[in-house]
């Protein structure tokens, strides 16, 4: 993502299109882990369903994904290029995706309780390697300092971001769960 223009604004529409089908193509690894473990999971590009300006969101489009969860399926999105009135496209990653919906899904009535978040690691590590268990509004600046910048290029601002979004979901009573999608 970050050599074809990153989060503001692509260069050209190879680079788009290559970016989300990269996307695409992380989505469907996962999706078939979950389909092999029996889950009925659909897979929603949210370049199907938000719009942005500026890198903000403008518009979300939500029934279709609202009629799955009906239907009982489970719903996964992932970080993917959307499209921008300003920038032409952006990058949202699955986190700002997620809190979008949860909160749309909260006004809805639904009762949103849990968030789970994949990455490549066990989840936010201190000095020793050792996972830190709870990451609050109250603790964040003490353990901020051990989310470090990473080495390679992460066009949505990787574990920082991570936090930062799983924090402003807590505001709304709604936990997220950092765990290794490795494993």
């Amino acid at each position: 993502a970050q050599k074809y223009g990153g989060k503001n604004c692509y260069k050209s529409a190879w680079g788009i299109a290559k970016v989300a089908r990269d996307a695409e193509e992380i989505n469907r690894i996962v999706m078939d882990i979950f389909i092999q473990e029996g889950l009925p999971v659909i897979s929603f590009s949210p370049r199907s369903f938000l719009l942005a300006e500026k890198g903000q969101l403008q518009k979300a489009f939500m029934e279709p994904l609202l009629e799955s969860l009906n239907q009982g399926l489970i719903p996964v999105m992932y970080g993917d290029v959307i499209w921008d009135a300003s920038q032409k496209s952006t990058i949202f990653s699955g986190e700002k995706t997620l809190n979008i919906i949860c909160r749309h899904l909260k006004k809805e009535g639904k009762n949103i309780t849990k968030v789970i978040q994949l990455c490549d690691v066990d989840g936010v590590l201190d000095s020793n390697k050792k996972i830190i268990p709870e990451i609050t509004k109250a603790n964040w600046q003490e353990v901020k300092h051990y989310v470090k910048k990473l080495k390679a290029a992460d066009v949505t601002g990787g574990m920082l971001h991570k936090v930062e979004d799983a924090l402003s979901l807590a505001e709304d009573g709604i936990e997220t769960r950092i765990i290794n999608g490795n494993a």
